[in-house]
């Protein structure tokens, strides 16, 4: 069951709920808030949906890559109803936020793009 409030956006403006997960192999201490604002106005621009639905994680953790632990990144991106025509931007926008602001080439980083069924999203206490 959909929970919807008087204050909650209807079901029509919710196509999409972007999650951007990223996880880097890089010092990211005095960075995150940068990183995390430029990959959310890159989601939300890609997925076309305002940032207020958009939610972006940064990690540092052990990513080991083409037999080496030189700079590297993960990302997941996963929304409901998440258009495949917005992977390319996707990947080369965070790609290129990765190397201005990590040192990350794009080749050293992966990124998986997932669509979520709406029955499989919660949120609010409930799912949409």
């Amino acid at each position: 069951r959909a929970l919807l409030s008087a204050k909650s956006p209807s079901l029509a403006l919710l196509p999409k709920m972007p999650l951007a997960k990223i996880v880097v192999n890089v010092p990211i201490a005095g960075k995150e808030k940068t990183i995390l604002a430029e990959a959310s106005k890159i989601t939300s621009k890609h997925t076309k949906k305002p940032e207020t639905y958009v939610m972006v994680t940064l990690e540092q953790g052990a990513v080991f890559m083409d037999g080496n632990d030189s700079p590297a990144a993960f990302l997941e991106v996963r929304g409901i109803g998440l258009q495949v025509s917005a992977h390319a931007g996707l990947s080369s926008d965070l790609s290129k936020m990765l190397g201005t602001h990590l040192g990350v080439e794009a080749d050293r980083v992966y990124i998986n793009f997932s669509e979520v069924p709406a029955k499989s999203w919660g949120w609010n206490g409930s799912t949409f």
